[in-house]
């Protein structure tokens, strides 16, 4: 029994990182509709590939920064973007 003791510790500590991850992710998600709602208005498009290089940039630099493979990095935020730009339509 002692032995699971640090081990059910430590995933509560995940448990607690995973829910924040998630409350930041809802966070980008109304920010990517408050962007739609600017574009629309301003009649941008939706997509912008520049700006997308730009944050897989950045994910990948702060990866590297963190010992995380920028690869790893870079495969969460194409699915960040991907939905995102979904959200804005």
């Amino acid at each position: 029994m002692k032995k699971t003791k640090p081990l059910a510790k430590e995933r509560r500590k995940i448990d607690s990182i995973d829910k924040r991850m998630i409350l930041l992710l809802s966070k980008r998600i109304r920010m990517a509709k408050k962007l739609r709602k600017i574009k629309k208005k301003n009649r941008l498009k939706t997509t912008d590939r520049a700006r997308e290089r730009e944050v897989i940039q950045n994910a990948r630099a702060m990866a590297q920064q963190h010992d995380i493979e920028p690869g790893f990095a870079e495969n969460i935020f194409k699915k960040i973007i991907k939905y995102m730009k979904e959200q804005q339509r």
